[in-house]
This record gives structure tokens, C-alpha cells and sequence, in this order.
């Protein structure tokens, strides 16, 4: 923890010390010991400013051994990144992958722009959707084992645009890459991931946000 030492000279003696709270807008004067102890003041310009960022928070792991959709709520006011993970998550059957995101109104599954891609030894294959963030995998991605991110940024917090990147890797057969874009009516609260077809028979998914 960082210590702050007060000149006497700015107290005066027989000062005693209390706790204030300091915000936005106030005025903080030091003394500074390199140029013979002259005062210096500056505005604080946000309470960022003095405290540190409390990081990441992980949320609560769901297990993808069954169903086939898997949402995240609560998601804090001020959130600007959202990790999603997979674990040696599996697909019963073909399928693809797509991520929606919501406020307090819902999920949305309109507005969307992206696509998703894969290689697959000598092959690959791409998709787009405007209903949902897609994850495109294999044409016989029945039973492949899927690990990786799909990451979520706060582009304009203006009009709560977000921006969605994903990079996986498909058992030892492949990959998944790809990326989109969103604007949601309010601040996001909600996440979900799905599946088109099939259902989850092994691994979790969890999100980190920040």
C-alpha cells in the first residue's frame, strides 16, 4: 500500500487529522519534495482515478452435460469486456454455435452483423447470421471437442456497441475463428450461449467480465 507523507509546514502545529471523503471535482494540494517542497494542487477527475479497478470477476461455471442453451444474467452496470470460455465442451450432433446478448429488455436476436469460420484439416467452411453471433463449426462436428474464447467488447457505451471476436480449437481436426458486431437498446445484462441443434453432452462454459 502506498504511503503519503504530509509536510508539517502545510498543517501547522497541534492540527488534527480526520477521514473525509474525497470525489470528483475536489482539490487535492501536495508538496512537492523535488522543487523545495513547493504546493501543488490538482482537480480529482474521478474516483477511477484514485482507486484501483476492482478486475475481472468470473461468474458462476454451468456444466454444458446436457441442454442445449446456457445463460448468463446479472451482469453489472459499467461491464466493457466479457470473456466467454469453453471447456472441452461437445456437441451431440452437427451443429453451430450462437452467442446473443441482452439487456434488461430480453436477448436480442435481430441487428446482429458477423460470421464464423472454420479449417478442418485441408478444408473449411464459413458462415454468416444476423440473428445471432455465430461460431461455425465442422460439418461433422458431432462429438468434437471444442476449447476456447469468444470475447465481447464495449465499442461505443453511447450506443452500447459491441463487438464480438472467437478463436477455438476443434479436437485435433481444427478450428473456429470469426468475428461481429451488435448495438443493444440499453446497457447488457444478459448472455447465452446455444446450440442450433443437438444438445451439450460433455464440458462448461462460464464467462469472465470486467
Amino acid at each position: 500500500m502506498a504511503v503519503t507523507t504530509l509536510d508539517q509546514r502545510m498543517l501547522g502545529l497541534g492540527t488534527t487529522l480526520t477521514d473525509h471523503t474525497i470525489v470528483a471535482g475536489d482539490i487535492i494540494s501536495f508538496a512537492d519534495s523535488g522543487a523545495s517542497n513547493v504546493i501543488k494542487r490538482d482537480t480529482v477527475q474521478g474516483v477511477l482515478d484514485l482507486v484501483p479497478s476492482a478486475g475481472a470477476t468470473l461468474h458462476t461455471d454451468q456444466a454444458t452435460t446436457s441442454g442445449s442453451a446456457w445463460t448468463f444474467g446479472s451482469i453489472p452496470s459499467g461491464t466493457k469486456r466479457i470473456t466467454i470460455s469453453f471447456e472441452n465442451f461437445s456437441p451431440s450432433a452437427t451443429s453451430k454455435l450462437r452467442v446473443t446478448i441482452g439487456d434488461a429488455g430480453g436477448l436480442e436476436t435481430s441487428g446482429y452483423s458477423g460470421m464464423g469460420m472454420y479449417v478442418q484439416n485441408a478444408s473449411g467452411g464459413q458462415a454468416a447470421s444476423t440473428t445471432y453471433f455465430i461460431i461455425n463449426m465442422s460439418e461433422s462436428a458431432g462429438g468434437e471437442i471444442l476449447n476456447g474464447h469468444c470475447v465481447l467488447t464495449l465499442k461505443d457505451a453511447g450506443s452500447y456497441e459491441w463487438v464480438q471476436s472467437h478463436v477455438l480449437q476443434m479436437s485435433a481436426q481444427g478450428g473456429m475463428f470469426g468475428g461481429g458486431s451488435k448495438s443493444l437498446s440499453a446497457e447488457l445484462t444478459q448472455v447465452s450461449v446455444s446450440l442450433v441443434s443437438g444438445t451439450g453432452d460433455a464440458g462448461s462454459i462460464n464467462i469472465m467480465y470486467e
